[in-house]
């Protein structure tokens, strides 16, 4: 018995029954042919970069550490997150500062503390959409580095 080289389903004739795929000599008698996995989009993975734990694995492995877009998508997220790590430790000495002054100057800055980390998940957020539409958004600063990286 043969098995289609496109979905692995066993085939009794020329065409699978289940694909439609002509099969005519492709696999010899009783032996399957091997099943390629489907791989990733490139825009999903491009997605999924923006979550920085994610783009550290994508650098890391085989298909997706030689697709330019995703690893531009994946170096981009690295930077932003250290930039926006360094920027937050700044901020954090800043909060102290203040709330060493007056309470109340320490929880206004507190809120625009909680501002910044909501503005920090919205633009995540909104870069990881717009990697899934193919569209390539390069931010200042960062975005160069990750171009060159690319």
């Amino acid at each position: 018995m043969a098995f289609c080289p496109n979905c692995g389903t066993e085939v009794g004739g020329q065409f699978c029954p289940k694909c439609g795929t002509n099969v005519a000599g492709t696999a010899p008698l009783g032996a399957p042919s091997p099943v390629r996995a489907p791989g990733m989009a490139t825009n999903l993975a491009s997605a999924l970069c923006y979550f920085p734990l994610v783009a550290i694995i994508f650098l890391l492995i085989e298909p997706y550490n030689r697709d330019r877009t995703v690893r531009f998508h994946a170096w981009q997220s690295i930077a932003l997150a250290v930039a926006l790590i360094v920027v937050r430790i700044a901020l954090g000495i800043i909060f102290n500062m203040f709330m060493s002054i007056s309470y109340t100057m320490g929880a206004l800055f507190g809120m625009i503390l909680m501002l910044f980390g909501l503005a920090e998940l919205v633009l995540f957020i909104f870069l990881a959409v717009k990697a899934y539409n193919n569209e390539r958004i390069v931010l200042p600063f960062v975005g160069p580095f990750a171009e060159k990286q690319a």
